[in-house]
């Protein structure tokens, strides 16, 4: 069977690169770590021609430890390729007909660490890409949020195209936040796990997947009410059976992507109404709108009332007394 390799990518690729014994260079890291969650649009042309030189070298020094079979350094290079190396035992070859996707950060550094690798990897004649998830960065927790969202929906369509293919989530390399929210999503997605522990000839550690499966039938069959819940109604957990209140707490600021997961025709501020009414519902709505039609006319000759000259005065000196104050 063949193998779907996916890898997260941090950045260490790059920043190791700085050669901080260099005058010119000695602010180099610090620069890059303070811009480390800006994207294409948002970073300095200055920085961008640092991550570009800092690319070049760590392509060259790809190369070179290829070229030289020094395999060690190679991997001690990239946690990325650390972790790719010690699934083929080192022997890239063997990957050639796998398929390798890297999960970037939606940041200029982790793009441009990523196409590193690709680029390394695809002169090991091995068929890789990387992905990019929108908004998926540390820069706060609404952008991490979405960015989440955006890399679960993509998990959710692009697996089931390789059901014969046996998925691996290698978490070698990648950043420490995203690298918890990867290993849960791998008990569920992936069939296996690997690690690889920093150390000259480090053992690779595979984890199997968790023997279960998500049921998702209850939220599928109270779909309509998660669209009320959105417009702002409210129902009892009696109303929702099967729903955990647990997962109401966490529900509107998620709705939109079970929108997009099962296809429900749903329009960001389109009233959703609830067709479903009962008799007394019914009953109390027509009588409401009766003593709307037969009260309104009347309801305009008390909505303005003429009032005479010393009572506007007490009318004006009363609504310019700040609280607290006494009235004399």
């Amino acid at each position: 069977m063949n193998n779907l390799i996916i890898s997260t990518v941090g950045t260490s690729l790059l920043t190791n690169r700085i050669d901080r014994a260099n005058p010119q260079e000695k602010y180099w890291y610090n620069q890059l770590r303070d811009s480390a969650n800006q994207n294409q649009q948002s970073i300095s042309s200055e920085l961008k021609k640092i991550c570009d030189k800092l690319k070049e070298r760590a392509y060259d020094l790809l190369i070179d430890y290829d070229n030289q079979n020094q395999i060690e350094k190679l991997r001690a290079a990239s946690a990325e390729l650390n972790g790719i190396y010690g699934f083929y035992n080192n022997n890239i070859q063997l990957g050639q007909r796998d398929i390798h996707w890297l999960i970037a950060t939606d940041t200029y550094q982790g793009q441009l660490t990523a196409e590193v690798i690709k680029d390394f990897l695809k002169y090991k004649d091995l068929t890789i890409d990387f992905y990019s998830p929108i908004n998926l960065s540390t820069e706060n927790s609404q952008k991490f949020s979405e960015g989440i969202d955006n890399l679960i929906n993509w998990l959710e369509s692009f697996l089931p195209e390789y059901q014969n293919y046996h998925v691996c989530f290698n978490l070698v390399g990648g950043f420490k936040v995203l690298q918890g929210y990867l290993d849960i999503l791998g008990m569920f997605y992936a069939d296996e796990i690997i690690y690889v522990f920093e150390g000259s000839g480090s053992p690779i550690i595979k984890i199997p997947r968790l023997p279960i499966k998500i049921d998702d039938s209850q939220i599928k069959s109270q779909l309509a009410k998660f669209a009320l819940m959105e417009q702002g109604q409210c129902f009892t957990l009696n109303q929702l059976p099967g729903i955990y209140e647990s997962l109401l707490k966490q529900a509107r600021p998620n709705l939109r992507r079970l929108w997009a997961k099962y296809d429900v025709p749903y329009v960001i501020g389109e009233e959703v109404i609830d067709t479903k009414r009962t008799l007394c519902e019914t009953s109390l709505i027509i009588c409401s709108w009766c003593l709307i039609v037969l009260f309104f006319p009347f309801s305009l000759f008390v909505t303005l009332k003429i009032v005479q000259e010393y009572e506007r005065a007490v009318i004006l000196r009363l609504g310019r007394i700040l609280p607290g104050t006494l009235i004399h």
